[in-house]
C-alpha cells in the first residue's frame, strides 16, 4: 500500500476492459489498474464498450471504470475514428472535473490521442508500445490493400507521429519493440523510450503434468488422453502465420506422426485455415476450438503437451509464451519479434529455423521424436522472472514515480 503522500491520480486509456474484451493489449491495463487500485492509487479507465448503449461510470475493485460506446462501422472507417477521440476526449473532461490526474497512461492510441489532448501539462503523459500502429493495421490487410485501407495506414501514422511528439515516455513490451519504434520514427523518440515487459500471473499458471489426461477430460473435446496434443492460442488474423502451421501439421500427418494440433482463438481467418486443414487432409487433425473462457485458459495450457508459436510479423512480446513455461509446457517459437528475446537463450533450441512449415514442422517432430524435453521448472523458472507483482511494481516506479530510471533486478528481455 502506497503512504498517503504517495498516492497518485492516474487515467488509464485503453481498447477495452479485459473482463468484457479479453485480449493481450486489454490484459495488461486492467490487470496494472487493479494493482495500481490495490496499492492506494486513485484510479480512472476509460475505454470503448460494445455492452453499454451511452456512457457510464462504474467501480469495479477500487478502479472507476468509464465506457463509452464502440462505434460500429465497418473498419477502417473515419467516422469511427471521430468518435472516438470525440467520446475519449468528453470523458477525459468528465475525468479531470471529478478527481487530480497525475499521469496518463496510454495503451490505445485513439482513446490515448483523444485524452492527451485535452489534459493539463502537468500532466505525465505515458504512451505504451504494443505494437507500431500503422504496421499494425498492415498486417491485417490481404495483399491487395483498398485505397480506403491506404489512408487509413497513413492517417495511422501522423496520429502515431503525434503522439510520440506529444509523450513524456514511450514504454515498449521488449527491446525488439522498442528498436522498431525508434527505427519507424527516427529521431521522435529521443531518448524517452524505455523497456517495461509485460508479466504473467504464476499463480494461475501452474505446472500440472500430472493431472493433465484429468484436465484433458475435463475440457472434452478434441482434448484426448494419451494422445500428444500441441496447442496454440492466437487471433485468427494472417500475421499470425497459422497457415503456416497447418502446413506443418500436414507434413508431419503425411509422415506417419500421430497427434493433434488444438487451436483456440477467433478471427476473420477461420473459414480460411479451416478449409486449409481440409484440403490438406488434416481437418481431423486440427480442432479449431474459438474464443477460451478465462476461467477454463489456466486448464487449456495446462492440458497441453507443447505450445506452438508460427508468428509471421510483430510479435511485440508474446505473454502467451510466459503463460505457457509458467504451466510446464515448452514452446515451439520462431525467430519473428520478441520470441527469441522472451523465450530466453536457454530455450534456443526450441525455435525453428524461421517461420516457414518445413522448419515448424521439424521442431515439432523433435518433440514427438524426443529429441527435445524441456524441464518444467526450468520453464517456470523462465517465467518467474516476469512475475505479476515484481513487473507491475517496477511499471509503478516507471510509469507514476519520480524517476524514468531502470530499476534493479529487471527481467532480462529488453535489458
Amino acid at each position: 500500500m502506497t503512504h498517503s503522500n504517495d498516492r497518485r491520480g492516474v487515467l488509464i486509456v485503453a481498447g477495452g476492459w479485459h473482463d468484457e474484451r479479453p485480449g493481450g493489449a486489454n490484459k495488461l491495463p486492467t490487470d496494472f489498474a487493479r494493482f495500481l487500485a490495490a496499492r492506494g492509487h486513485d484510479v480512472a479507465y476509460l475505454c470503448p464498450s460494445a455492452e453499454v448503449d451511452r456512457p457510464s461510470t462504474t467501480a469495479i475493485d477500487g478502479v472507476v471504470l468509464k465506457r463509452y460506446p464502440s462505434p460500429d462501422a465497418p473498419s477502417p472507417s473515419i467516422d469511427n475514428v471521430r468518435r472516438h477521440l470525440q467520446s475519449a476526449r468528453e470523458a477525459t473532461r468528465a475525468v479531470l472535473a471529478e478527481r487530480r490526474v497525475d499521469a496518463l497512461l496510454g495503451h490505445n492510441q485513439l482513446q490515448y490521442f483523444g485524452a492527451a489532448a485535452v489534459c493539463p501539462r502537468r500532466v505525465r503523459r505515458c504512451y505504451g508500445v504494443h505494437s507500431p500502429f500503422a504496421q499494425e493495421l498492415r498486417e491485417h490487410v490481404a495483399a491487395a490493400p483498398t485505397l480506403r485501407q491506404r489512408i487509413a495506414w497513413k492517417g495511422a501514422s501522423w496520429m502515431e507521429r503525434r503522439i510520440l511528439s506529444v509523450s513524456d515516455l514511450v514504454h515498449c513490451d521488449s527491446a525488439y519493440s522498442r528498436a522498431l519504434m525508434e527505427s519507424t520514427y527516427p529521431g521522435l523518440i529521443d531518448g524517452r523510450a524505455v523497456v517495461l515487459p509485460g508479466w504473467v500471473d504464476a499463480r494461475k499458471f501452474r505446472p500440472r503434468p500430472a493431472e493433465r489426461d484429468l484436465l484433458r477430460t475435463r475440457l472434452g473435446e478434441p482434448w484426448r488422453e494419451g494422445m500428444a496434443t500441441f496447442f496454440t492460442l492466437r487471433r485468427l488474423v494472417p500475421r499470425m502465420g497459422l497457415d503456416n502451421l497447418i502446413e506443418a501439421v500436414a507434413s508431419l500427418a503425411g509422415g506417419g506422426y500421430r497427434f493433434r494440433l488444438v487451436v483456440g482463438g477467433e478471427g476473420p481467418e477461420r473459414p480460411r485455415l479451416e478449409a486449409l486443414a481440409g484440403a490438406r487432409g488434416v481437418a481431423d487433425r486440427v480442432a479449431f476450438i474459438g474464443r477460451v473462457a478465462e476461467e477454463r485458459i489456466a486448464d487449456t495450457f495446462a492440458a497441453a503437451d507443447c505450445f506452438v508459436l508460427p508468428t509471421r510479423a510483430l510479435e511485440c512480446f508474446g505473454l502467451i509464451v510466459l503463460e505457457a513455461f509458467a504451466s510446464g509446457v515448452p514452446v515451439v517459437g520462431v525467430p519473428v519479434g520478441s520470441i527469441p528475446e522472451v523465450m530466453g537463450p536457454e530455450f534456443a533450441a526450441w525455435i525453428a529455423d524461421d517461420n516457414q512449415a518445413p522448419a515448424l514442422a521439424r521442431r515439432m517432430a523433435d518433440v514427438l521424436d524426443g529429441r527435445l524435453v524441456a524441464d518444467p521448472e526450468q520453464l517456470r523458472a523462465r517465467a518467474l522472472e516476469f512475475e505479476f507483482h515484481a513487473v507491475a511494481c517496477r511499471h509503478e516506479r516507471v510509469l507514476i514515480g519520480p524517476s524514468v530510471r531502470e530499476p534493479e533486478g529487471a527481467p532480462r528481455a529488453g535489458r
